[in-house]
């Protein structure tokens, strides 16, 4: 039940964190303190397909609510359910495993309030591995490049730009995403991917008018572990599959096959840093 302190307070905030909370993550507990230690305080909420003493526990301690999704089918599920029972303007998906940085909301709600018609805005992040955080890495430093044309804000609205930067590759890092709902009322992800649902997601959205907002500071940092689904999907081989699917929709069958194999390699190198 809504209560009138939540009215008065979804009325104030701009923006939320939902967290799509599958299984026990033994990171949960970082990754709320994260978001409690915001500069500029949002609304935080917890979804889930998977409910157990161990998340009412976290959840209770920061006196967070709970919303339980009854009839999920997948990981598309809990991102569509996650932000469905966002009531804010703005929303973050913000990931388990994942921690953002004290100015997070501050300097990614500036940015994107600057043009009302900015369908996301995503930060530069850095990766975080057995608490060591690391930002000159080679897979980070390319997706920068392919990121390079949005350091300059007049692509931002440009369709071509938007969706060229999306050919080879996936630069923009999901849970560093913060969604313009006011834009997106009929936004999904596509269940018929378990991994690269954002690379597929952003890909329409680029067909969108609207703006891919960049901000190129590392304001969040995304946490490699054995825990990740995308640790998961590589040792399971969905991710190259994947892969596969998407880059025969952008190029032709030949070229398309070689990305796969540049990809998978790269993959091989992935594998090794995440065991």
């Amino acid at each position: 039940m809504t209560t009138q302190t939540d009215q008065i307070e979804n009325k104030i905030l701009e923006h939320s964190f939902v967290i799509p909370v599958y299984g026990d993550s033994s990171f949960l507990d970082e990754c709320i303190k994260s978001l409690l230690s915001q500069t500029k305080k949002s609304k935080i909420l917890i979804t889930t397909a998977t409910p157990s003493k161990y998340i009412t526990t976290i959840a209770d301690k920061y006196k967070i609510p709970v919303v339980t999704n009854k009839q999920a089918s997948g990981i598309a599920s809990d991102w569509n359910f996650a932000i469905k029972s966002c009531k804010t303007k703005y929303c973050t998906l913000a990931h388990q495993d994942d921690i953002y940085l004290p100015e997070y909301t501050e300097k990614m709600l500036r940015a994107i309030k600057k043009n009302t018609e900015n369908l996301i805005v995503f930060c530069d992040y850095a990766e975080l591995k057995n608490d060591s955080s690391k930002f000159w890495i080679t897979y980070l430093i390319i997706k920068r490049v392919l990121l390079s044309p949005f350091y300059f804000k007049r692509s931002w609205q440009n369709n071509f730009v938007k969706k060229t930067i999306l050919s080879l590759g996936c630069p923009i890092c999901c849970p560093s995403v913060i969604f313009n709902l006011d834009m997106l009322q009929d936004f999904q992800f596509n269940s018929k991917f378990t991994i690269n649902l954002d690379w597929d997601a952003w890909l329409k959205l680029s067909k969108k008018e609207g703006g891919f907002c960049f901000v190129p500071k590392p304001l969040m940092q995304h946490r490699i572990s054995s825990e990740c689904e995308t640790s998961i999907g590589l040792k399971e081989n969905r991710r190259q599959n994947e892969d596969k699917i998407i880059f025969q929709r952008l190029w032709p069958k030949y070229i398309a096959s070689l990305l796969g194999k540049f990809y998978e390699f790269c993959y091989c190198g992935s594998t090794e840093r995440n065991n």
